[in-house]
This record gives C-alpha cells, sequence and structure tokens, in this order.
C-alpha cells in the first residue's frame, strides 16, 4: 500500500516531456522496505541537473513530504 501511494506522488511530480520518464514510475518491496524508483537511464539527471539543466526533483520530494503518511499506513497494517 506505501508502495502504491509513494509511486503516485513521485508520478504527479515527475516533469513531463514525453512521459517516458513518469510512466516508468514503479516500486518493489522486501521483508521490511519499499523501493520507488525508474529504470530510465536519464532519471537521475532529471532529478539532480548537470552542468547544463537545472534540477528538477520529483523522486525525493514524492517521498519525504509525505512520510507521515506513509507511517499512518504502516501502522494500520502492522495492527490490522
Amino acid at each position: 500500500a506505501i508502495g502504491l501511494q509513494a509511486e503516485g506522488y513521485v508520478a504527479e511530480l515527475t516533469p513531463v516531456d514525453t512521459g517516458r520518464l513518469r510512466g516508468s514510475i514503479t516500486h518493489d518491496t522486501d521483508e521490511d522496505s519499499v523501493y520507488i524508483g525508474t529504470n530510465v537511464e536519464y532519471a537521475a539527471y532529471v532529478e539532480n541537473g548537470t552542468s547544463k539543466t537545472k534540477a528538477q526533483p520529483y523522486l525525493k520530494p514524492g517521498i519525504e513530504n509525505h512520510m507521515s503518511e506513509y507511517e499512518d499506513i504502516a501502522r494500520t497494517y502492522l495492527q490490522g
């Protein structure tokens, strides 16, 4: 549930040119963690910028700005 929610927030913030980056946002889990990301090769350049382009953060704020919500989801599932 956390992965799906975070995936949505990250996708909302992802800059769109062709839509490839936004469409590639996904999540994966293991027993203890949720991983949000993409396999698009230029994703880090968009997030962090380069010497020629300004950073357009989408991954970090999409996760960090909703931590309390993710904690609430985890609590609900752990209590359930």
